[in-house]
């Protein structure tokens, strides 16, 4: 398996703050694919996903002042 690049935890923040209704599932995967990866002796990408996992308070107390920023619709009269 290929080296995946480092994302900061600020921009992952970001990201997750624009799909708060999947943050628990995202933090499900991230577990899961460590435990894969543990599983079939991958140290190396294990790592990354138990570097996210461990990091995953910081992440989302960093996303939060971003918030969810949509476009406010407009009324049909």
């Amino acid at each position: 398996m290929s080296k995946a690049p480092k994302v900061s935890e600020s921009t992952a923040g970001a990201l997750l703050a624009r799909m708060p209704e999947k943050t628990d599932a995202v933090r499900q995967f991230a577990y899961q694919l460590y435990t894969v990866c543990e599983r079939k002796g991958w140290a190396e990408e294990a790592l990354i996903y138990n570097e996210l996992v461990t990091s995953w308070h910081s992440i989302v107390e960093i996303g939060r002042p971003v918030g969810v920023k949509t476009k406010q619709g407009e009324l049909a009269l």
